[in-house]
């Protein structure tokens, strides 16, 4: 996390908080929830909630999740700059978006009433997923996979007693 000076309280991300009407702990269960539906493995508390309220940036893989569990409580859509946090690079107003998240942003601000359909839940599933490993290394994530493979023949193979 990126820090920040003690004068530089986060205070669209403390609004959003109480908009939700949600405690710091909660909102960090939501973002660890929420990451895991993506296949990020995040732990996170009110600590780090706290940090972040007051200034320091959380992680930059972090910050769509942080977006999205606000966007679901509040049950409408909240920007970056809105929460308090700076983008991810190549996300919003960068100024060098891609073309495919900008519609799905302007999708996002004028079609609010599929916000809670399933589809509309699944369409911000695919969205988070697609930042998270767009910023991960395919080989890194081939490696896990492999262990993950192997982790679970060894484990078939202690049960049946080889």
């Amino acid at each position: 996390m990126a820090k920040a000076p003690q004068d530089d309280r986060n205070t669209g991300l403390e609004t959003l908080l109480e908009q939700a009407q949600w405690s710091r702990t909660q909102l960090a269960n939501a973002v660890n929830r929420t990451g895991g539906q993506v296949g990020m493995t995040l732990k996170y508390d009110h600590s780090a909630v706290s940090h972040w309220l007051s200034g320091t940036q959380p992680r930059e893989q972090v910050r769509p999740v942080i977006i999205e569990v606000l966007e679901r409580k509040i049950g409408r859509p909240v920007t970056y700059a809105e929460a308090g946090l700076q983008p991810p690079k190549g996300g919003e107003d960068s100024g060098s978006g891609d073309t495919v998240e900008s519609l799905l942003d302007f999708d996002k601000v004028h079609r609010p009433s599929s916000r809670g359909t399933p589809e509309g839940q699944a369409k911000r599933d695919r969205r988070l997923r697609r930042q998270q490993f767009s910023r991960t290394d395919r080989k890194e994530n081939d490696v896990v996979a492999a262990l993950g493979h192997r982790t679970a023949v060894r484990g078939r193979a202690l049960q049946s007693g080889e």
